[in-house]
């Protein structure tokens, strides 16, 4: 029975979780270090983490430079207006347009750039890693039949 016959899943699932945590945890020590550790704002690290784990997960499609940076701008937009929303309680007459569109931009110009250009030499370098990879007795390679990288 073939689970995965391209060998898409456990990359697009390792971009997930490692975008997802990594977001996640600077988000924790940014509002930690910015607040104080007992103001640390949970929505916000969920937007954060839920981001990162998208933008992780899309780095491993193979959509190409133009459509990883169409993504990474909507990525940006969302997360700056959100982060705005959440920080104002859901006033909107307090979302700072003129930086969501800064980052916008921003984002935009290093989804075209060298993040896009590289996604895929970034994947077989992880999957060379994942490949080798043992949970306890489990050999990670055995959850999936014929698995090849992006």
């Amino acid at each position: 029975m073939y689970l995965d016959s391209d060998g898409n899943f456990p990359l697009l699932i390792a971009g997930f979780i490692v975008g997802t945590l990594v977001s996640t945890a600077v988000s924790i020590m940014s509002q930690g270090f910015t607040n104080g550790w007992d103001s640390i704002n949970m929505a916000q690290v969920a937007l954060d983490g839920a981001l990162g784990g998208i933008g992780g997960l899309l780095a491993f499609t193979g959509i190409g430079a133009l459509g990883s940076a169409f993504i990474s701008a909507g990525l940006g937009f969302v997360g700056s207006v959100g982060g705005d929303l959440i920080s104002s309680n859901g006033d909107w007459d307090k979302v700072n347009w003129t930086k969501a569109g800064i980052m916008t931009v921003v984002k935009f110009g290093l989804g075209f750039g060298a993040g896009a250009k590289n996604s895929k030499a970034i994947s077989k370098d992880l999957w060379g890693t994942v490949k080798n990879t043992k949970v306890g007795n489990m050999d990670l390679t055995r959850l999936f039949i014929h698995i090849k990288p992006v």
